[in-house]
């Protein structure tokens, strides 16, 4: 359907399809140009080198192949990115992530390091929507004064004294 649609479709949710290859990617992006938001959650991809690079959203959540080295290409390969989900995937560096993005979900992400978190800095300066809950975040002075929304549930590495930092930081979070 998506090969023979596909100049017309600007949304495609392939969750769960379990066929999903390298090549059905590489027909995908082809056949695909207008292709604006692609959500292959819990799929078995193993690399994001064949996706379209002009998406303004890419949810991978669970995608449990994708390593670390996988993620490294984002900030090049997806500049138009604005609304991104790796939860519960391997990402560990945040460092790659495309400064376009206006929502990051990194819930349950474990191999992200407390420190890594501190690279979610100001040069995120249109990030508005972070989900960081399950992970090691420790500190949140450093997250981009942008944010409107931050769901931080279950991050036991959070001390509590900074808590106070968003209510002196980020007074404009939605409550």
């Amino acid at each position: 359907l998506a090969l023979k649609c596909g100049k017309h479709l600007t949304q495609l949710d392939l969750s769960s399809f379990a066929a999903l290859d390298k090549e059905k990617l590489r027909q995908l992006n082809q056949a695909c140009p207008n292709l604006e938001s692609l959500n292959l959650s819990c799929t078995s991809i193993e690399s994001l080198d064949h996706l379209p690079k002009n998406l303004k959203s890419l949810a991978l959540r669970e995608c449990t192949n994708l390593r670390a080295q996988h993620f490294k290409k984002l900030d090049a390969s997806f500049s138009k990115l604005e609304q991104l989900d790796v939860s519960q995937t391997h990402i560990a560096k945040l460092a790659h992530l495309p400064r376009s993005l206006r929502k990051l979900d990194l819930s349950g992400c474990k191999d992200v390091p407390a420190k890594e978190f501190e690279t979610l800095d100001e040069s995120f300066s249109h990030l508005e929507e972070l989900h960081v809950w399950s992970t090691q975040i420790a500190k949140l002075a450093s997250l981009p004064k942008s944010l409107k929304k931050l769901v931080l549930n279950h991050c036991l590495g959070v001390p509590a004294d900074e808590f106070e930092t968003l209510d002196e930081s980020f007074s404009h979070l939605e409550k």
